[in-house]
């Protein structure tokens, strides 16, 4: 596949689970917005690091490396062997096993990553609600709660989209460059080929790194990523910063 190729379907995968994950983190604060209800906002600020797990976000990854891998795994594979392998019969292979394990081992520090931001963005909300927030006098108890809920709610979902589209992106990038690795050493393949996105701005800062794009490495090599190793576009053991907005791809061929 060509790199146009391979970024046009990672765009359908990323529209379909920015959905998804924008309603993962909407129900990750679900239990801080419920705590408001009946509890003093100062309490559930000191609350918000037991009230906001990784559940929902890991339960996102458990599903969406599956359903992307399993897509680029089999085209990779297929683009290799001459005899075509079925979506079933990839799902089946031990060493596709190894990769839908892959978002509870090595993309676990971004699970982590993505709670964490869901916390510090709670608490700073909720810190910027109580002092920007006049309430009348005469309000109850009951009715203070209800306004801090409905503002809460509506300043944490406006982050929602934004955060979920990146989170989407970033995610798929990994699981498709990993999932066609995967497939490639499956089907024979042992030399990987760095593609940078040809000619766009928002990847500046890999389409300028000298020798990245093109670069050749054995399928057990790491490539050299501004001074980083790595095994593939999107490999958690970069720095954020290399991951984020990125559309790198690999290709592959056999010798």
């Amino acid at each position: 596949m060509t790199w146009i190729e391979i970024n046009r379907k990672r765009l359908l995968y990323v529209n379909r689970w920015t959905r998804f994950i924008k309603s993962s983190l909407k129900a990750q604060v679900r239990p801080v917005i419920d705590a408001i209800s009946t509890d003093p906002v100062e309490s559930v600020i000191e609350r918000i690091p037991l009230l906001i797990n990784d559940e929902m976000i890991r339960d996102s990854f458990k599903r969406l490396y599956p359903d992307v891998g399993a897509r680029f795994a089999i085209d990779t594979y297929n683009a290799f062997k001459p005899k075509q392998m079925t979506e079933e019969e990839i799902l089946q292979d031990m060493y596709f096993q190894d990769m839908m394990a892959y978002a509870e081992r090595e993309a676990g520090i971004r699970i982590v990553s993505i709670t964490n931001g869901s916390k510090d963005l709670a608490v700073r909300l909720l810190r910027q609600l109580m002092q920007e927030s006049t309430i009348p006098q005469g309000w109850g108890v009951e009715q203070t709660a209800r306004f801090f809920q409905e503002e809460f709610a509506q300043m944490y979902g406006s982050f929602d989209l934004w955060r979920a589209r990146r989170i989407a992106q970033t995610e798929i990038l990994t699981a498709s460059n990993k999932a066609s690795q995967v497939g490639a050493i499956g089907a024979g393949a042992n030399i990987k080929i760095w593609q940078c996105q040809p000619g766009t701005p928002k990847n500046e800062r890999h389409t300028t790194y000298p020798g990245l794009h093109e670069q050749r490495r054995d399928m057990n090599q790491p490539y050299d990523v501004g001074g980083f190793p790595a095994m593939y576009p999107g490999d958690p053991g970069l720095p954020e910063s290399e991951c984020i907005n990125c559309k790198c791809a690999e290709v592959y061929e056999r010798l």
